[in-house]
């Protein structure tokens, strides 16, 4: 019986020069889809002025500036999950392709930390009082029971967290990719907030 030959994996020096760049460079295009979800979906559902009202995307999301339209931030959530998706199936076509590694990883690791937040706060307090994208959407649902909430936020988190962990499962041509995807998934918070101080003149 033929033996199956593992697949060759980058070195360090592409992961340096290719693959940090392909990171970055993925956060930065996460960051401008869910923004411009968030933008449009307000501009034409809550108001043009409450579309001039910017927040930060992430942990640090800013509360005072979506709680208010349900809408956008379900558009924000749902630009971000469905861009994990999508770069996933381009990914499992193209398993050496990092920057494709990097997108799907960015998108559904993005929004692990808030779901799993808001799934905690709903399971032990019926109610999530930390306001993210994934909590404002569920008021467009009206649910008087919250163990519907409960129910959704957490299929919702499963898949996102399945979503991740497949993806760096997958991900061979990486070597120590799991140690590798916790310092990213660690640095990827921050970096967004920096990024995002870079580029939200844009929507200015």
């Amino acid at each position: 019986m033929p033996l199956i030959e593992a697949e060759p994996r980058h070195s360090t020096k592409f992961l340096i020069l290719v693959g940090i760049p392909s990171f970055i460079l993925a956060v930065i295009l996460s960051l401008l889809v869910h923004q411009y979800a968030h933008i449009a979906v307000k501009k034409y559902s809550c108001g043009s002025e409450q579309a001039k009202k910017q927040s930060v995307v992430g942990i640090a999301h800013n509360a005072d500036d979506e709680s208010d339209c349900p809408p956008s931030a379900l558009a924000g959530t749902a630009s971000t999950f469905a861009l994990a998706l999508l770069s996933f199936g381009f990914f499992i076509h193209h398993p050496r392709n990092i920057f494709l590694a990097s997108m799907a990883f960015v998108n559904a690791a993005s929004r692990l930390p808030e779901s799993l937040t808001v799934f905690i706060q709903l399971l032990f307090n019926q109610q999530a009082t930390y306001i993210t994208d994934e909590s404002t959407a569920l008021k467009l649902l009206n649910f008087k029971d919250p163990t519907a909430s409960v129910v959704i936020m957490f299929f919702y988190t499963l898949i996102v967290f399945f979503l991740t962990t497949t993806t760096i499962h997958d991900t061979k041509i990486v070597p120590r990719k799991w140690l590798v995807a916790l310092i990213l998934f660690v640095a990827l918070i921050p970096l967004e907030n920096v990024l995002w101080n870079v580029i939200a003149p844009i929507f200015s």
